[in-house]
């Protein structure tokens, strides 16, 4: 990954030598998405506004609503929700305009998935039920199990446990025919959570270990949450005899790749 880093860093001074606009917005978006996936928010987000001024001069709506995304991505992932929904919201609006559904559908994901950070379940549910009725029209299997898990976590706020616990299924068992480790990883712990809060600390621990095994497989992961949860007596909001009163209300923090919670895949 730094070596893809260290290329698109001379397609940056390519770019701009040849004055290509064009070339130089789609080169700073790459290297904010990579950025994001090495940890580093601060250059990812200066190079994905830098991409977003380029496209809004160019008037290229699509990249617009690209970019816009991208960055309620990476806001999403250092918890900063209210901004991160004003990205997506304008993403979802850009992409309405130019009536592509698909894109439309990743963007109602995300709007979702902040709105349920943001304490607001309900309408969270709204936006992704409509979401996963796309996903599974076009047959985007990433799309569905993104979607699938989001709703997961939603009825996880309303302590709709077992619904819950059988989206979380669903989009696991997607996400592992897809080889998606990383993200099936970040689901498994959520599902732990949610197990934990029904009573059911067996089975949370068995998704925990999972998860854990999961990510000592991809190379940049962080292991810290899972490995947390699995130490004795320290899971997150446990009660001391055993019973939990607060899963579900806030994200578990893992190392997902800018963009790929909200997947356009």
């Amino acid at each position: 990954m730094h070596e893809a880093l260290a290329v698109q860093g001379t397609a940056v001074l390519a770019a701009g030598r040849l004055g290509d606009r064009d070339a130089l917005a789609h080169v700073h978006c790459e290297l904010g998405r990579l950025n994001g996936r090495l940890g580093d928010f601060a250059a990812s987000d200066e190079h994905l506004r830098q991409s977003l001024e380029l496209f809004t001069d160019l008037g290229d709506l699509a990249s617009v609503g690209r970019v816009r995304f991208g960055l309620a991505a990476l806001l999403t992932e250092q918890d900063r929700y209210d901004e991160a929904l004003d990205y997506a919201v304008e993403a979802l609006r850009l992409r309405r305009s130019l009536e592509d559904s698909a894109e439309i559908a990743s963007s109602e994901n995300a709007v979702g998935w902040i709105l349920a950070h943001l304490g607001q379940p309900d309408a969270a549910l709204w936006y992704c039920r409509r979401a996963l009725e796309v996903h599974q029209e076009s047959g985007s299997r990433s799309g569905v199990a993104d979607t699938l898990d989001s709703i997961a976590y939603a009825y996880g706020q309303l302590a709709a446990y077992e619904q819950s616990i059988a989206h979380y299924g669903r989009a696991q068992e997607i996400y592992h025919l897809l080889g998606d480790l990383q993200t099936e990883a970040q689901s498994k712990v959520h599902l732990g959570d949610i197990q934990l809060a029904a009573g059911q600390a067996d089975a949370a621990r068995d998704s925990w270990e999972q998860a854990l095994a999961l990510l000592r497989q991809v190379p940049w992961a962080d292991t810290c949450e899972a490995t947390r949860r699995l130490r004795a007596g320290s899971w997150p909001w446990a009660q001391p005899d055993g019973r939990n009163d607060r899963a579900g209300t806030r994200a578990v923090k893992l190392r997902t790749p800018v963009s790929e919670r909200f997947s356009s895949r």
